[in-house]
């Protein structure tokens, strides 16, 4: 039989580490090793973590870090014989004679621990898998993501603590971009008056949210956005749970001008017609933007999907189509629709700040909404949960206008309203929607 393979370890680095915490200068290892997020689970030996304790409870009591006061607390707490006895406790202080190889030991340690975190964490998804039914996979493939994906922060060394000096070289940086008109700061949307009040359009990193009630055009507010995006070199994905592709590829040839969206979708097309049908494919095929159709997705499956493109196409902006339609991930879920769009939100919004990129999620109001000019509308209308006015970065409402007239026959007047703008107003923006392209303007 085969013996079971010992999980990853570096136990003469542990004891190095710990030598040079009780040496001279220990206060200044200990504190670094804090920095780096060393806790006493870290160890591999539960007697290093032990000691490890100790010494940060002396460290924060600022008393010194010296041999009798170590044997003291451990013998006090009946812990001197679980560490070794105080022969043990000289001989990993005189393991190191030089901290010379601290910070290396130390990333070394943290290293094994990390591999030990992510181990467990697939070895408890494999073991459940085996057991698993059908409807019970995506949940413990998601918690196993999780638990490798917290792994893989684990790794990270970087405090995030910057000067200001820092700070003003990046933010100079950016400037400059900015002003030879590179900047990667922010998406354009199709319409200026909106980038006006967003100060140049969506913010990377950012989730903004747009929500109307059904047939005001909250879909084709998103794929315009995500058209524009493509057109402007950010490549962008329409993640739809509604409509069907090839639904979105008929509104995405119509915006670029291959006819009605009504006369495409029932297939009203002459010969004649499709030389203009070639000159609007020719315009859309090669943006860089990608349609994915699901079918009753949950949180989990969403978010695997936007790590996924990032990953392989370098996606900056996504249009989730819509927040309500995401499957229940469990029973209480399912239950419960204000617990799904809550946990919906807690998985997906992150991912904006984390993989860098732009995230509009489009939602329904509630019945509230029903009859109302957009000058009406407001949070409190969005349907089902409060969530949203937390996590959103911007909130966009669409509804009608006010004096209903339209710039043609085919125009139907639209206001934008703008509730929650972290980065500048709350106002309005009129736009006028054509029915016969489902496309907005100005």
């Amino acid at each position: 039989m085969t013996e079971p393979q010992q999980l990853p370890n570096a136990l003469d680095m542990e004891r190095s580490i710990l030598s040079s915490m009780m040496q001279d200068e220990a206060e200044t290892y200990l504190d670094r090793s804090a920095d780096q997020g060393i806790t006493p689970d870290t160890f591999y030996v539960p007697a290093h973590g032990l000691l490890y304790r100790v010494l940060q409870e002396i460290r924060a009591e600022r008393r010194p870090i010296e041999p009798m006061e170590i044997v003291q607390r451990l013998q006090d707490a009946g812990k001197l014989d679980a560490i070794g006895g105080p022969s043990y406790l000289m001989e990993i202080r005189g393991h190191s004679p030089t901290p010379a190889y601290f910070d290396h030991h130390l990333a070394t340690v943290k290293g094994k621990h990390v591999q030990r975190i992510a181990i467990s964490g697939l070895s408890d998804a494999i073991g459940e898998l085996y057991a698993a039914g059908t409807d019970d996979v995506e949940r413990i493939l998601s918690d196993a993501s999780q638990a490798i994906l917290g792994a893989l922060n684990g790794l990270d060394t970087e405090t995030g603590d910057f000067s200001v000096k820092d700070l003003m070289r990046a933010f100079v940086e950016r400037a400059i971009r900015a002003s030879e008109g590179k900047s990667t700061e922010t998406i354009p949307l199709p319409w200026s008056h909106l980038n006006d009040m967003l100060g140049g359009g969506l913010g990377i990193g950012e989730i903004t949210v747009v929500a109307g009630r059904p047939s005001k055009g909250k879909t084709a507010f998103g794929l315009q956005i995500a058209i524009r995006a493509a057109q402007d070199a950010f490549p962008s994905h329409f993640l739809s749970i509604e409509s069907h592709q090839d639904k979105v590829g008929n509104r995405i040839a119509a915006a670029h001008g291959a006819g009605d969206v009504a006369d495409l979708s029932k297939g009203n097309i002459t010969k004649g017609h499709l030389e203009t049908i070639h000159r609007a494919v020719k315009r859309a095929a090669d943006l860089p933007m990608r349609v994915r159709k699901f079918n009753a997705p949950t949180a989990h499956k969403i978010s695997a999907a936007i790590r996924k493109s990032v990953r392989d196409h370098g996606t900056k902006l996504f249009v989730l189509d819509y927040l309500q339609i995401i499957q229940a991930a469990d029973a209480s879920e399912a239950r419960d629709m204000r617990l799904r769009m809550n946990n919906s939100l807690a998985t997906i919004c992150p991912l904006a700040s984390e993989l860098g990129i732009s995230l509009v999620i489009l939602a329904q109001l509630s019945r509230e909404a029903e009859g109302k000019t957009a000058i009406d509308l407001h949070m409190g209308t969005l349907k089902e949960t409060s969530k949203i006015e937390e996590d959103a970065d911007c909130i966009m409402l669409i509804g009608d206008a006010h004096d209903h007239e339209g710039n043609s026959e085919d125009d139907e007047p639209r206001v934008v309203s703008i509730p929650k703008n972290r980065d500048g107003p709350t106002s309005f923006a009129r736009l006028q929607f054509n029915g016969p392209t489902t496309t907005f303007h100005q």
